[in-house]
């Protein structure tokens, strides 16, 4: 059986709003398009060490973890 969190993923901010990369232009870049695609079905630990290699990224790169921006 399924579970749902009932969380639609969905927010009020568009992604101008939410500072997401590439939202003014709404364009998604290919390789992201696919990481994104396949989320819902990747495995935990796969989602886990995606999330800590971006993470661990932004950190070197003095960027803001919540926003990507540069400090």
């Amino acid at each position: 059986m399924a579970f749902s969190s009932g969380n639609t993923g969905v927010g009020n901010e568009s992604g101008a709003e939410s500072g997401a990369v590439g939202a003014r232009k709404g364009v998604i870049p290919p390789d992201l398009a696919v990481v994104v695609e396949a989320w819902p079905n990747l495995p935990e630990t796969v989602r886990r060490n995606i999330l800590g290699t971006v993470r661990e990224a932004v950190g070197v790169m003095g960027l803001d973890e919540e926003t990507g921006a540069g400090n």
